[in-house]
């Protein structure tokens, strides 16, 4: 404000000039006493105008204080730049999403702190804010000092059009959008489960076909024909076929059935002399299975799997030789509990080692993530360790890889340690096995089963059918010391299948008894009809030789 008066005599000379020259407009009359109460009626309103232009002051000291109380301590950030794109003003929200301290982000160009990649696609978002009459958003990855990488959301508006001033808010989305990455990323994961549980299904069905028809050609083919060791192998391949997409199969389950127990030294035990050809020359095999109670509930089929997965993973990373080691230890860890407090369980150690070329952190950390590989495309798939880690967390476990760039690679399980009996599959051909043979005795109503029947015939059976229950029951009485194997269709009443069995256990104590449906041959010619049954028998045919197995082991 410009004052005409420096001081109180100054303000008393220009009163009194004033009123020499009449400025309140009295009449030349005038006493006074008249003059006087219009002086002290101005000077009343000059102290309230005086009141109230104090009181704004105030108010606009506050509403100052406001506004940068609320500027400064937004739960957002704060840009304030102008048509270079030069920073202004910033609050502290705007410097920590920048990764940079408040005073050094003032008077740098927003530019600066993006990826360069993106600093074209941020000149043209500028330009769009500069014309629109709305706010704008775009998100941009920002660069901080320290190197990392940030993803800012930017909401911008021009506030000035001569200037083309504008004022942006900055939040930080890159937890966000990792979050929305990692949706994505298990949807599809989720979505290629589906598809591989459906591939898995139809293949398994097309190798069970395939299963069947080799079967029934080594029925109808003399051992010693040339024919008959080339389809052998041929069986032999397709099952380890099925073994694999069963494996695929169990990977893309939620649930499945609880596995059996199996003794974890024996199994590597056996598979010692593969994992030597597996291996090569080039590398030497260390076994030392120490743990004294190595009885783990894990799928023998899984075992040979995850042993499969790390022996090939350390042969690659091994290409000019080294060692691999395999170990077994019992041990005890302290595991969290609901109660939120920890109890010590038993676990079985199973480490597997190789002295390869290991691997970085980063390579370390993403290695059981489904379809994270670092092999060339067409070679690796990313599923083997993420299949390794799946059973054994089904298995109540836990799995941890330990590597370092140049000092090899170690795999190391934590399975808990099962009570029980450890039991071990049956072997895949009992029938072929020197001194097998076995006694079997098939009930249904009709001749569906005879093709079941050929089948166990291949396997070394002595095979007898009828076909109703009271016949069964003369054949019992005639034939029924012995026998091994009683299988009765499920359609059968209940009052004939109860007397069946109560003649079969008089007869042959030891006799196993399988109440199942005999599947019968479809009605249609559809090919996944026809699949469909050959697993079906096979299943069956798999169901009594277990059963055979177990009677010749009593």
């Amino acid at each position: 404000m410009n004052l005409k008066w420096k001081n109180e005599a100054t303000l008393r000379d220009l009163a009194e000039q004033a009123v020499h020259a009449k400025p309140l407009g009295l009449d030349s009359g005038a006493s006074r006493e008249s003059l006087l109460h219009d002086l002290l009626v101005q000077d009343a309103e000059l102290r309230m105008q005086n009141e109230a232009l104090s009181d704004a002051q105030e108010e606009l000291h506050r509403l100052h204080h406001r506004y940068k109380d609320l500027f400064e301590n937004a739960p957002i950030g704060y840009l304030v730049a102008d048509a270079t794109m030069r920073i202004s003003a910033a609050n502290e929200r705007a410097a920590l999403a920048l990764g940079e301290n408040k005073g050094a982000i003032i008077g740098e160009r927003v530019s600066r702190f993006v990826l360069p990649d993106e600093a074209i696609p941020l000149e043209r978002y500028r330009r769009e804010v500069a014309k629109s009459d709305v706010p704008l958003a775009g998100e941009f990855t920002f660069v901080t000092s320290t190197g990392q990488r940030r993803e800012l959301r930017m909401e911008s508006v021009c506030t000035n059009r001569e200037t083309s001033e504008w004022r942006i808010a900055v939040t930080d989305v890159t937890s966000y959008n990792a979050m929305l990455r990692k949706l994505d990323h298990d949807e599809r994961l989720g979505a290629f489960e589906r598809h591989a549980s459906g591939i898995a299904h139809d293949l398994n069905n097309l190798l069970y076909s395939i299963l069947g028809h080799a079967d029934l050609a080594l029925s109808c083919i003399n051992p010693a024909a040339s024919a008959y060791a080339p389809i052998v192998r041929l069986r032999q391949v397709v099952k380890r076929c099925t073994d694999a997409t069963e494996q695929l199969s169990s990977f893309t389950r939620a649930e499945e059935s609880q596995p059996p127990i199996v003794d974890l030294n024996s199994v590597l035990t056996k598979m010692g002399s593969v994992l030597v050809s597996l291996l090569g020359d080039e590398v030497e095999l260390e076994l030392e299975t120490t743990a004294v109670d190595a009885a783990v509930r894990l799928d023998p089929d899984h075992v040979e799997q995850i042993l499969l997965t790390s022996v090939r993973n350390s042969r690659q990373a091994m290409p000019h030789g080294g060692k691999y080691r395999i170990e077994t230890a019992a041990v005890e860890l302290n595991v969290p509990t609901e109660s939120h407090g920890s109890a010590a369980r038993r676990f079985v150690r199973w480490s597997m080692s190789d002295t390869g070329v290991g691997m970085n952190e980063s390579t370390r950390r993403r290695a059981f993530e489904p379809f994270f590989t670092t092999k060339p495309p067409g070679i690796g798939t990313g599923l083997g360790l993420a299949m390794v880690k799946a059973a054994v967390e089904r298995a109540g476990g836990f799995a941890v890889l330990e590597s370092e760039l140049g000092r090899g690679t170690r795999l190391v399980l934590y399975l808990p340690r099962a009570t029980g009996t450890s039991t071990f599959p049956p072997p895949s051909d009992p029938a072929r096995e020197e001194g097998t043979f076995a006694r079997v005795m098939i009930v249904k109503e009709d001749a569906s089963c005879l093709e079941i029947a050929d089948r166990l015939r291949c396997r070394g059976c002595d095979v007898s059918w009828s076909g109703s229950g009271s016949a069964a029951l003369d054949m019992l009485r005639e034939q029924g010391d012995g026998l091994n194997v009683l299988l009765i269709d499920k359609s059968l009443p209940e009052v004939v299948v109860g007397e069946l069995i109560r003649t079969a256990e008089a007869l042959s104590p030891g006799i196993e008894i399988i109440i199942s449906p005999i599947p019968s041959p479809p009605d249609g010619h559809a090919e996944s009809a026809d699949a469909e049954h050959e697993r079906a028998l096979a299943e069956t045919v798999k169901l009594v030789l277990s059963a055979v197995v177990r009677t010749s082991t009593q």
